[in-house]
């Protein structure tokens, strides 16, 4: 992400490094990135945004770019450690309530603090991740075989190619979902230096082993990790926006219908034609547009 120098904020967990644009007194709203991406991706749509209104900020998620738990034992991706680390970056930033949005890895981290503080999180907005998949029901094969890396990631080949050879991997990721967006070398390479943090792969491989039971909730994360997992699932009462790339061969453009009975606020869905799994990416203006009248609404 061009401008800014990146600036770094200590949590109890975690030494994060953030990306911040706009105004130091605005109304604040963080960016949460996805897997496999970096705080950059957001650029675009910031351009877009009043900078002199908002104070934007773009944090690195746990084992990306310059961002490490600083304690063994914590090291992990579970869900409910993504999301108490949104929480606890606003914390360290002084932010009693806040916008949020988030991409992929980041859409989970921002349904996971909207469950531990609603009170704190003003408006949602998630990208390419809904809430709940197919609406809890079974997966149809056309899904099982887009999200055929998270069975991989459950092998021993899988943990290797993460830890030797990520770049080229997540290159054929990028490729595979979002057919119709022709990204540039320099776009990739640069949001590739964010993979180069030494616990990437590890962190990687926790998050989508504990999704699919293949590893142990970390002890520090398992009583939130438990709020995640009740059944039926928390409705999240944070009004929310979600977006939707109608092209996305990663989590299929139909896989987010019927999300509204998981919602006890306002929700929306908007569908962003011919975009992928990366909409702020490809589409900029259309995520900035429906990103500003949330901020409006819920301002």
């Amino acid at each position: 992400m061009s401008g800014p120098e990146t600036k770094f904020v200590e949590t109890p967990d975690l030494r994060i490094g953030y990306f911040e644009y706009g105004n130091p007194s605005g109304i604040p709203v963080l960016l949460l990135h996805g897997f496999p991406d970096a705080p950059l991706a957001w650029r675009e749509v910031v351009e877009r945004l009043d900078r002199k209104r908002y104070r934007l900020i773009a944090p690195y998620l746990r084992g990306f770019g310059p961002t490490v738990v600083q304690q063994q034992e914590l090291i992990g991706g579970q869900t409910a450690a993504l999301g108490h680390d949104v929480l606890a970056f606003s914390d360290a930033l002084g932010l009693t309530r806040f916008h949020l949005v988030g991409h992929d890895w980041g859409a989970s981290a921002a349904y996971a603090a909207s469950i531990f503080a609603p009170e704190r999180i003003k408006s949602l907005m998630t990208l390419a991740s809904p809430y709940v998949m197919w609406g809890g029901k079974d997966y149809p094969p056309a899904q099982v075989h887009a999200h055929w890396y998270q069975w991989y990631f459950q092998l021993e080949p899988g943990e290797k190619v993460m830890q030797e050879n990520a770049e080229d991997f997540c290159k054929e990721l990028w490729q595979r979902w979002s057919p119709e967006w022709s990204f540039s070398r320099s776009e990739f390479s640069e949001a590739a230096k964010a993979w180069k943090n030494p616990q990437f792969a590890e962190i990687v491989l926790h998050y989508y082993r504990t999704r699919w039971g293949g590893a142990l909730s970390l002890r520090a994360y398992a009583f939130l990790q438990s709020k995640l997992n009740t059944k039926p699932k928390p409705k999240i009462a944070v009004p929310t926006i979600y977006i939707q790339g109608g092209a996305d061969a990663c989590d299929l453009p139909e896989c987010s219908d019927d999300q509204g009975d998981f919602f006890s606020g306002k929700y929306e869905r908007v569908m962003v034609k011919g975009a992928g799994h990366f909409p702020h990416r490809e589409n900029p203006d259309a995520v900035a547009k429906a990103l500003s009248r949330q901020l409006e609404k819920t301002r």
